[in-house]
C-alpha cells in the first residue's frame, strides 16, 4: 500500500518513499520523495536531541509541480510550473520555538506563472483617467486602481526568486518580474509564527 504524507499548511503528497535510520540519539530521513502537484519533491531531514530542545536541518527541492498546489496558512504560491531548492535548520523545544528560530536560504523558479492581484492594464487606464480628469481626487483614484488590480493577473513567462530564512521569517529581496507589456518589482516576506504576509 503506498504511503501518503502531509506537508505544513495541509498539502498532500502521494505516494511517499524513503529511508528512516536511528542511532539511538538522532533520527534521519534519507531519499524522502513524494508527488504533489504534478511534480515532485525530495528531501533529507537530520533530527537530533541537544541541550537546547530537538536541532533539525533539512534541505529540501520541489521539482516541475504546480505553484498553487503549495500552501501554509495564509501564504500560497502562483500558479505556474516551480521549482525550488532549499535548505533549513532549526532548534527549540516546542513547535512554535522551532518555528520562531526557523532559518535558511533558497530559491524558486517560476515557469509561466499566473499572479493574481496584479495588473499593468490598471496602471495604465488610471493614468489615463489621472490625465483626462476622470476622477475627482487621490483616494478616488487609489480606491480604482486597487479594485482593478485585484480583479486582474499578471502572466509572467520565467522568474527566479532567491530568498532567505531568519528567526522564523522569510524575506524576498527586490525581484524583478517581467511580464508582457509590465514590470513589477516584487519584495518583502512572510512571518511563519504571526502568519503574516508583507509583499510589496
Amino acid at each position: 500500500q503506498a504511503l501518503r504524507g502531509t506537508l505544513p499548511g495541509g498539502s498532500e503528497l502521494r505516494p511517499v518513499s524513503g529511508v528512516i535510520k536511528s542511532d539511538g540519539q538522532s533520527l534521519s530521513f534519507d531519499s524522502l520523495k513524494g508527488g504533489i502537484g504534478g511534480g515532485d519533491i525530495t528531501a533529507v531531514i537530520d533530527a537530533k536531541q541537544s541541550p537546547s530542545g530537538l536541532a533539525l536541518n533539512a534541505r529540501v527541492q520541489l521539482a516541475g509541480l504546480d505553484g498553487s498546489a503549495l500552501r501554509y496558512h495564509a501564504l500560497t504560491m502562483p500558479a505556474g510550473r516551480a521549482t525550488m531548492r532549499m535548505t533549513l535548520a532549526s532548534q527549540g523545544r516546542s513547535r512554535s520555538a522551532l518555528a520562531g528560530a526557523l532559518s535558511g536560504s533558497g530559491s524558486l523558479t517560476l515557469e509561466s506563472a499566473h499572479i493574481a492581484g496584479l495588473d499593468g492594464k490598471a496602471i495604465d487606464a488610471a493614468i489615463a483617467a489621472s490625465d483626462s480628469g476622470q476622477v475627482a481626487n487621490d483616494d478616488i483614484l487609489r480606491k480604482n486602481v486597487e479594485a482593478s488590480l485585484s480583479a486582474g493577473h499578471l502572466d509572467v513567462g520565467s522568474a527566479q526568486i532567491p530568498f532567505n530564512i531568519r528567526d522564523g521569517r522569510l524575506s524576498v529581496a527586490a525581484t524583478t518580474l517581467q511580464a508582457d507589456g509590465a514590470i513589477a518589482v516584487v519584495s518583502g516576506g512572510y512571518d511563519v509564527t504571526a502568519d503574516q504576509t508583507d509583499i510589496r
